[in-house]
């Protein structure tokens, strides 16, 4: 296993920046905010962005339907 550490897992980072577009942008999310919002209503800003490239969460707060920090509260 030393071998394998040393040539595959030592050195490997994440993306964080990149993890967290991922997560903001995926289609768990509408389950997420189907309670807050309407499963109708978070179907439609998943479509959104897809269309614009924007992040659900990004969607959802520009349109005031929830804050930061009320999106935040959805991942805990």
């Amino acid at each position: 296993m030393p071998i394998f550490s040393a040539n595959l897992i030592d050195g490997l980072s994440s993306n964080k920046k990149k993890l967290q577009k991922d997560i903001e942008s995926s289609p768990v999310i509408v389950a997420l905010l189907a309670p807050k919002i309407g499963y109708l209503k978070s179907a439609e800003l998943f479509k959104e962005s897809l269309k614009t490239g924007k992040t659900i969460r990004q969607l959802v707060v520009s349109k005031k339907l929830l804050t930061n920090k009320q999106v935040d509260s959805l991942f805990k």
